[in-house]
């Protein structure tokens, strides 16, 4: 019973365990609720009637419950716990929910202080106290209860994940004879391994099948529903392990990366778990989920103002356009966005038309395409205000890898496979690129300019992009956009 609310054939489906939280939390959210409700019955009709005045004792009561088992939910969710439940431990779940249950508390308190008014203080600041404890208490204790239970499964191999090892050689041996051999299961169901040489390694034979050479890893990932990956290729191939954490980054899975004595004497080698050897653990998260929430409300809020802000600037530029050169005013172009999806992307028009008629080409510096209005608008970058349209839509961010064309992506992923790390997040008017090299003119400059981009998506962060808005902001007005 309790192994099936966690995974589906014995393996463990994290949209289950997630599920199995939210409502655990509606429940004791509930709970609590009616706990305060027998020590302060009258409290949803002194906070509900200061908005809603006509409303009865009848509706007070449901809309109390309705409305406040949301608001803690959303706000638990925004401290990002329900993300990732599965792989983390006891002490990164509990101390996020005594965080958010306290930052929600006090958020409560001032709201009550501003609608019950003739309550004394003193009041105000036990009912605080009353249902932090309360509430706090009953969240933690049951989510200590569920770990409790979902961690007994996986110790006794009820549930699992399935895991794929790449590599064949003696350290790969001796990883899955540390996991498998540990006195209790640590949730790995190691279903087979691949190998770069496409050599078989008898030992490894006795614990898991050999699925083939490293260059079918793709199907093998989509074939078996692989959850996890635990990289132990030669340290010194670094050309081989990056391309194999490329392709798994694209897959979605957690990878855990068997390191030199480099990346340890570095600190670069993090780990939750005492009982294994170390690893560099990856995970598809970077941003926190209340930041990636924010980042997608301001993205929305600062295009919808520069919509309208920016409409007279607009009509001056489309009469302008249409004066200077023959064509439209604005230039729709396909571009892939966010997991490959192809979306437009709207631009004012700064080349004359008919500029690509023998394909596909990057604009260069004296480029004879540019109208003369064009290089002034490239130069100040006004020629993409039109993309708060793109933004608004939900196909870009302010901040993140420019989109490129089908065509281009094509070229840089035969040279830098690397590419495909872009993708997993949105693309965005300025970036780390453009701030720190501008337009690239060619296929090599695409490249130089991709390390910067991949900089930012392993240091995404509100603050990061605030920084990168302002480097923007600087480079528009001092007119150094190339």
């Amino acid at each position: 019973m309790i192994k099936n609310l966690f995974s589906i054939n014995n393996r463990i489906n994290e949209r289950r365990v997630k599920y199995t939280f939210v409502l655990s939390d509606i429940v004791f959210i509930c709970l609590s609720h009616l706990i305060i409700l027998q020590l302060f019955p009258d409290l949803p009709l002194h906070i509900l009637n200061k908005h809603l005045p006509i409303l009865s004792k009848g509706f007070a009561i449901p809309l109390f419950f309705l409305t406040s088992t949301f608001y803690w939910v959303y706000n638990f969710y925004l401290f990002g716990a329900y993300t990732q439940v599965d792989k983390r431990s006891g002490l990164s779940i509990i101390w996020p929910s005594f965080l958010s249950v306290f930052s929600g508390s006090a958020l409560l308190l001032l709201l009550l202080i501003k609608t019950v008014p003739y309550y004394v203080s003193y009041f105000q600041f036990i009912l605080f106290i009353k249902y932090l404890s309360l509430l706090g208490g009953l969240i933690i204790i049951s989510r200590v209860i569920w770990i409790q239970l979902f961690q007994k499964q996986k110790r006794n191999g009820n549930i699992s994940y399935n895991t794929i090892l790449i590599g064949n050689n003696e350290r790969a041996l001796a990883i899955i004879k540390d996991f498998l051999g540990f006195k209790y299961n640590l949730g790995f169901k190691f279903i087979g391994y691949v190998s770069p040489n496409n050599e078989e390694n008898p030992q490894i034979n006795n614990y898991c099948k050999h699925f083939g050479n490293i260059d079918k890893l793709s199907s093998i990932i989509n074939k078996n529903e692989i959850d996890e990956a635990v990289v132990c290729l030669d340290p010194r191939n670094h050309e081989g392990i990056y391309s194999v954490i490329t392709l798994l980054k694209q897959s979605g899975i957690t990878i855990r990366l068997n390191p030199d004595i480099n990346l340890i004497i570095e600190g670069a080698v993090k780990t939750n778990t005492l009982e294994t050897l170390p690893f560099v653990t990856i995970t598809p998260f970077k941003m926190p989920v209340w930041q990636g929430v924010m980042k997608r409300f301001l993205d929305f809020s600062i295009a919808l103002l520069g919509l309208l802000f920016c409409a007279p600037i607009f009509l001056i530029l489309a009469l302008l356009i249409k004066q200077g050169s023959n064509g439209p005013i604005f230039y729709a172009q396909k571009r892939i966005g966010k997991n490959g999806k192809v979306f437009t992307i709207y631009k004012f028009r700064s080349m004359y038309i008919n500029a690509e008629e023998s394909g596909p080409c990057l604009a260069k510096e004296d480029d004879v395409r540019i109208t003369k209005l064009g290089r002034y608008m490239r130069k100040w970058r006004i020629d993409e205000l039109p993309q708060f349209i793109n933004i608004v839509m939900g196909d870009m961010s302010l901040v993140g890898p420019r989109p490129e064309r089908q065509f281009f992506i094509d070229q840089i992923a035969e040279k830098a496979p690397h590419y495909a790390h872009i993708l997993t997040v949105k693309p965005g008017i300025t970036s780390w690129g453009m701030v720190k090299f501008g337009y690239a003119q060619n296929i090599n400059e695409m490249i130089e300019r991709l390390q910067f981009d991949l900089l930012y998506l392993e240091n995404q962060t509100l603050l990061v992009d605030f920084k990168i808005i302002l480097f923007t902001v600087r480079t528009v007005l001092a007119g150094e956009g190339k």
